[in-house]
């Protein structure tokens, strides 16, 4: 059992084979978390801090393997809420205050004398509580309310004992005050200037995890489901919204109390009761709206449902796309889950500040503008495909999150990943010409066996203790990942029969919670087989594996699994799991052309397999969350047979093999070479996947030579020359994976100075700041041709900044500071990383200065520096939402490739706080070990490469 760790435990965690301390190992990741723990156990009980111990305890033998949910720091059983009636009034926004009353209907499970519920910086006015026993309504006293801050918990004492019985119920009744946030979490503001250059304000809420708690008392659990209905006072020009529609809009007279945020009076709005929900999911928007609107196809409840985009005051035309995908994608949905939408409407909207890109509640969806918003004569193409997808991904939660919600934080995944995959798959039925089914889940399985890569990654099902550490699990291997298996699950057993699966657990669950047992027991009913046997190793256990293939004499080939890690040196007590792998070996470019073997052992031989398939390729079409090693045998047989691959096959070779050559499992050159195999390819995802690894490789390699990197950039120029010259001056077409692979070879051509590209670009970069008459979607490239010239100007600097302030396009911002991260001069880069406090930047959007920054071989190092010298004022900036904080750690410092600056990072953070981002802190760690390694094992190699090939 887990139970409470004590000092001893916290200093002596045990390795797998052989016992040494944390101190001994002299390994950031493991000691930085257990001393950043040991400093803070003076104010917290242990077992509070043990998911902080996630990140490395997979690596070494746990005193458990899961937080039972007897250990889970969690409310007390006393009590289950049924019905919340809450009532927020008296909004001032120039105070940032309200105030509210709750009322809690409550199903009594306990004998208990106290209610305990969360509450987390709200100032209980007065508390009420009515017991009703065999008809007899009592009126309880309350002797007191205590406070915990640090655990957002509410101790109401009882005078009496409430006795728990069938028909026992509990009326809780609260009057407070709350603030009104400025971080993107809870109940919060967000600060717009409107058409005419007003200013405006925006109210809205964001839940999840559990801000709830922050805008009102509550049972801040995804399992303590409760009905809600909402009363809302507001500015009577204001519009309001929630999950439901409204039963009445009251205006007040003028006798009632008038708040500061009303233009002329106010009005009383009171909503539908909800369907039983979380609380992370009830939600409410306030504000000056415009809105679109249209009808699905399918009927719901005998009507066509009304589907709504809102948006700011004179936008509304910019919802109209999204508008189109969401009516179609519920329609899909329906059918899909065999269930159709339970709610009488949908409504999205776009928020002015917003730290991810949506939240999934139930029917009131709410969204970062770029991610709903899309403008065919000022957005960039390559929106439109952002826009679909996250509509698609929180239209998926409608049901599979709502209408079924996990049963704990430990199982986000179920919720993330699983809306990630079946995203995908609508939006490949609505625009199957997007090739997103294909294109799309093969880029998360790229990024997720990258993120899964090194040791301080988690498991896809990964244990939290409190909810108050699920934050830093909101990432790749929850979305991705988990996506990534699940599409293995899918193609093993035939998307139809696993969606059948899926949509028989909804039925049995709906209104409820689940859990991965649920589900994995459903889909093992309809498809006949045991899904849990093969998929647990993929869920449960941290990494994943590589399968080398070794071609025998005798035609044999021998195929062995190991665990994967990104600097290629997982040792023996590291690689003790055995993954359940689907071979799928491709021997032609039909589906047809198959052969199936799974590999549930260390090794496997498959009697003369090279004989009957001269040619193959394992892992057919991505379909496994795999790797594969080649030996010379099969490589060569490969590369002598490209055109008779897929192209999610090309790409798989393409990344696999970039990606074994960094962990050392295969020779860079040999990568090298495979990439003058693909020289005249034409196709979309293979071009792209080419161009990430040439990116990237540019980016890292920055400490070799001067040689060295000339070397490299005239080889990727030579790869990308032919494809990105060819769209040089070819207008937008209508294809939209062609207009998309044009944004991207420019982009790329610009980056590795094909000066006809750059030359092309500099020419339009006036005549886009000073009208904007360009193509929306070459801005970044137009941008960037300029900026990352050493002599970009400081007037140049400015109209830029000009540009980004001036600009009516949602995305301008983000793209212009993406091309401002491509600065060189010297002279400037000071003021490009200056933008990361800036107050003019949202901090919502520092991540696209930063992230380039930290990218661009000319300012990496200074990256780090800056960051060093200035870490107080951005953590102070940024830690206001923790996400956002994260982010900007673990995408940023992970795009160093230097030892002395992995030590400098290490040292740096000794005396840090890093509560929230260790995580992350620690996966960039070990990346920049890796990068490092990787330069210093194969710079000859590639010298000798690059001197061979001239």
């Amino acid at each position: 059992m887990c139970g409470y760790w004590t000092i001893f435990d916290l200093l002596t965690v045990q390795l797998d084979g052989s016992q040494s301390t944390a101190r001994k190992k002299k390994n950031f990741n493991e000691f930085m978390s257990l001393r950043n723990l040991f400093r803070r156990f003076t104010v917290l009980p242990s077992t509070k801090l043990l998911p902080a111990l996630t990140p490395f305890r997979s690596n070494y033998k746990p005193y458990c393997t899961m937080v039972s949910a007897s250990e889970r720091d969690v409310l007390p059983s006393y009590f289950k809420p049924v019905h919340y009636d809450l009532e927020v009034f008296n909004i001032n926004v120039q105070q940032n205050t309200f105030q509210g009353k709750v009322n809690i209907e409550l199903n009594i499970k306990e004998d208990t004398n106290k209610i305990v519920l969360n509450s987390h910086g709200l100032t209980f006015q007065n508390t009420t509580v009515k017991y009703t026993a065999s008809k007899t309504e009592q009126n309880i006293q309350v002797q007191g309310v205590e406070f915990e801050e640090k655990k957002d918990l509410a101790t109401i004492s009882l005078s009496e004992t409430l006795k728990a019985s069938p028909d026992a119920k509990v009326s809780l009744t609260i009057d407070y005050t709350a603030a009104i946030r400025t971080n993107m979490e809870g109940f919060y503001r967000s600060d717009y200037k409107d058409l005419h250059g007003k200013d405006q304000v925006l109210l809205s809420t964001q839940f999840e995890a559990i801000a709830a708690r922050s805008a009102f008392p509550c049972f801040d659990e995804p399992n303590l489901k409760a009905s809600y209905q909402l009363t809302l006072t507001v500015a009577e020009d204001f519009t309001a919204i929630s999950n439901t529609p409204i039963v009445s809009s009251t205006i007040l007279g003028d006798g009632k109390k008038k708040g500061p945020i009303e233009a002329h009076g106010l009005k009383k709005v009171k909503f539908e009761k909800t369907v039983v929900q979380s609380s992370y999911l009830f939600a409410w928007v306030v504000g000056k709206l415009d809105y679109v609107e249209a009808f699905t196809e399918r009927t719901y409840n005998g009507k066509r449902l009304p589907v709504r985009v809102y948006t700011q005051e004179g936008f509304s035309d910019q919802g109209l796309f999204g508008l189109e995908v969401a009516k179609q994608a519920v329609d899909v949905l329906s059918d899909v889950f065999e269930i159709d939408y339970v709610l009488p409407k949908l409504d999205l909207v776009a928020v002015p500040a917003y730290s991810h890109n949506a939240m999934e509640n139930w029917g009131l969806i709410t969204f970062r503008p770029t991610a709903l918003l899309f403008d065919p004569k000022s957005s960039s193409e390559e929106y439109k495909a952002k826009v679909c997808s996250v509509v698609c991904h929180e239209l998926a939660h409608q049901w599979f999150g709502n209408l079924v919600t996990m049963d704990w934080w430990d199982e986000l995944w179920l919720n993330e990943g699983f809306a990630t995959w079946v995203g995908t798959y609508v939006v490949g039925e609505v625009y199957p010409e997007w090739r997103a089914f294909e294109i799309d889940i093969f880029e998360s399985q790229v990024k997720a066996l990258e993120s899964d890569s090194v040791r301080s990654s988690h498991p896809v099902e990964v244990p939290i203790q409190s909810a108050s550490d699920i934050d830093q699990v909101f990432d790749q291997i929850s979305y991705l990942k988990g996506c990534s298996v699940i599409h293995q699950i899918a193609q093993t057993l035939g998307t139809k029969t696993f969606l059948q699966g899926v949509a028989h657990y909804l039925k049995k669950n709906k209104f409820s919670n689940g859990t991965l047992d649920d589900l994995l027991s459903s889909i093992s009913e309809v498809s006949g087989k045991n899904v849990l046997e093969i998929s647990n190793n993929w869920i449960r256990k941290i990494g994943f594996p590589y399968v080398t293939v070794q071609v025998l004499d005798n035609g044999d080939v021998k195929f062995t699994q190991k665990r994967f890690l990104s600097a290629g040196d997982a040792t023996e007590s590291e690689d003790q799991t055995l993954w359940s792998i689907p071979l799928q070996i491709s021997t032609g470019i039909e589906d047809s052309d198959l052969k199936t073997f799974t590999l549930n052992q260390r090794e496997l031989v498959i009697p003369q397999l090279a004989i009957e398939a001269p040619f193959f390729k394992v892992n057919k079409n991505k379909s496994g969350f795999y790797r594969v090693v080649y030996d010379e045998k099969s490589r060569t047989a490969i590369e002598s047979n490209t055109s008779k691959l897929s192209n999610v096959d090309k790409a798989d070779l393409i990344n696999d093999s970039f990606v074994t050559s960094i962990a050392g499992l295969s020779k860079t050159s040999d990568f090298l070479s495979l990439l003058k195999s693909f020289k005249g390819e034409s196709d979309y995802l293979v071009l792209v996947t080419i161009v990430n690894a040439l990116k990237k490789f540019k980016s890292l390699w920055y400490t070799q030579s001067p040689e060295i990197q000339l070397g490299l950039n005239e080889f990727f120029k030579s790869i990308i020359s032919s494809p990105s010259l060819s769209f040089l001056e070819n207008e937008a077409s209508s294809d939209f994976l062609t207009n998309n692979l044009r944004i991207d070879l420019l982009n790329a051509g610009s980056s590795f100075g094909i000066e006809e590209i750059i030359a092309n670009g500099r020419a339009k970069f006036d005549t886009l700041l000073s009208n904007g008459e360009a193509d929306p979607s070459l801005r970044l490239f137009i941008l960037s041709s300029v900026i990352a010239s050493p002599t970009f100007t400081l007037e140049q600097f400015e109209s830029v900044i000009e540009y980004i302030q001036t600009s009516k396009a949602l995305d301008t911002r983000e793209i212009a500071l993406t091309a401002l991260s491509s600065v060189t001069n010297p002279d400037l880069i000071p003021k490009a990383f200056s933008l990361i406090l800036d107050e003019r930047i949202p901090i919502m959007d520092v991540q696209f200065i930063a992230i380039g920054l930290s990218k661009n071989t000319k300012t990496k190092s200074a990256f780090w520096k800056y960051l060093h010298d200035n870490y107080d004022a951005i953590y102070n900036r940024l830690n206001l939402n923790k996400v956002v904080f994260d982010r900007f750690i673990k995408f940023t410092l992970g795009n160093l490739s230097c030892n002395d600056t992995h030590d400098e990072i290490m040292k740096f953070f000794e005396d840090k706080d890093i509560y929230g981002f260790e995580r992350s802190l620690g996966q960039i760690l070990d990346q920049i070990k890796t990068n490092s390694a990787w330069i210093e094992r194969d710079s000859k190699d590639v010298e000798a490469w690059l001197n061979a090939n001239k």
